[in-house]
């Protein structure tokens, strides 16, 4: 196997690419996101020198790799640890870093219940949301391909510019494997419309952003002074440690970049299209009569047109869907469960005792 160097990051066109539009970190300015409470420093540092003690020591040598930082509250909710490399090294560090921030602090919001029911919905609809696992898992190959990564690897800003312009992609879009070379990987012919598309439709939905907070200000984002990182390489000889401890004094870059994330607000997460939550449609074996379910009430449906009129409210985009959802319980069931909350229609009498839907 080929020596790891950790050199994917590029301190030269990091320097060439520093814009005076960045902001700078300021202690309670609006650059804020829902999920602040987790929000780490992606920033660059020398890797790796032996551990001793399980603490990486201070070492004078060339800053070549990026990194998460994190605090110790935004443990529960980090990524899993990913190898980076397959035949050669992918170069992918200035991408992956940005990445398992966002991941935290999407997996954070999910299980803090600050997204929309709509948006969670859409997340697991198009994979953002392993169902193995429940995490938010983003692809990494496509912001690495569409910032520009080289053989000399990449700066920060090249990474967060492509997240902050054209979105992110769920992971399960563009598989990789351990067996594919630095050019295998980053093939461009691998990016498709669909993806380029899935992108936007992210951007559509969420926006994120960044600032650049200096060294001195590393502690009072993080809350400690305990140096812990998030890496997506393996440590030298030790299988699966992606969280490493470094002494307070390692040689870190002078600044970072802090991430955060908001919801679009020109977005409307209430929409039809957004997976509104059906209202459950029962009806009794035997019974024509269909109620909608309102917690512990039912309300009685009249009949099929009126149930047209009232299908975007109740979450369904069809007729026949909502049709198709009714479920048969148990005769009795509806009457002695739920109190009656009245009839939308104007039903007869004869009505009152038999109903008039049919399938």
């Amino acid at each position: 196997m080929n020596k790891i160097t950790y050199d994917g990051l590029d301190l030269e066109r990091e320097k060439k690419e520093q814009s005076p539009d960045d902001w700078d970190f300021k202690v309670g300015a609006i650059t804020s996101g829902i999920a602040d409470k987790v929000a780490g420093i992606v920033t660059g540092l020398y890797a790796w020198p032996l551990p001793i003690n399980g603490i990486y020591p201070r070492v004078m040598s060339q800053i070549n790799h990026a990194i998460k930082m994190i605090s110790e509250f935004a443990k529960t909710y980090l990524p899993i640890g990913m190898i980076q490399r397959g035949k050669s090294d992918w170069k992918t560090c200035a991408s992956n870093a940005p990445h398992n921030e966002l991941e935290t602090q999407h997996n954070y919001a999910i299980a803090m219940g600050l997204f929309p029911d709509s948006l969670v919905a859409w997340f697991k609809e198009v994979g953002f949301i392993n169902p193995e696992n429940g995490l938010f898992e983003i692809d990494d190959v496509y912001t690495s391909i569409g910032s520009g990564t080289t053989q000399r690897g990449n700066s920060f800003r090249s990474p967060m510019e492509f997240i902050r312009n054209k979105g992110i992609i769920p992971k399960s879009m563009v598989p990789d494997s351990t067996g594919m070379s630095f050019n295998e990987y980053h093939n461009p012919n691998r990016i498709t419309q669909v993806m380029i598309d899935m992108g936007k439709e992210y951007k559509k939905r969420m926006l994120i952003n960044y600032d650049k907070p200096k060294l001195r200000e590393f502690a009072e984002i993080l809350g400690n002074l305990k140096w812990d990182i998030f890496d997506s390489y393996l440590d030298r000889g030790v299988a699966g440690d992606f969280i490493k401890r470094l002494a307070p004094d390692y040689n870190l870059m002078s600044y970072g970049y802090r991430m955060f994330i908001n919801l679009n607000k020109d977005w409307n997460h209430d929409r039809p299209d957004s997976k509104k939550k059906m209202i459950e449609l029962k009806r009794e074996d035997g019974s024509k009569k269909v109620f909608a379910i309102f917690g512990s009430g039912k309300l009685w449906i009249n009949s099929w047109d009126i149930l047209e009129l009232f299908i975007e409210m109740f979450g369904y985009k069809t007729l026949k869907e909502a049709q198709n959802s009714v479920t048969e319980v148990k005769k009795g069931y509806l009457e002695n469960n739920y109190k009656y909350l009245g009839n939308l229609g104007n039903p007869s009498i004869w009505e009152y005792f038999i109903g008039r839907n049919n399938n």
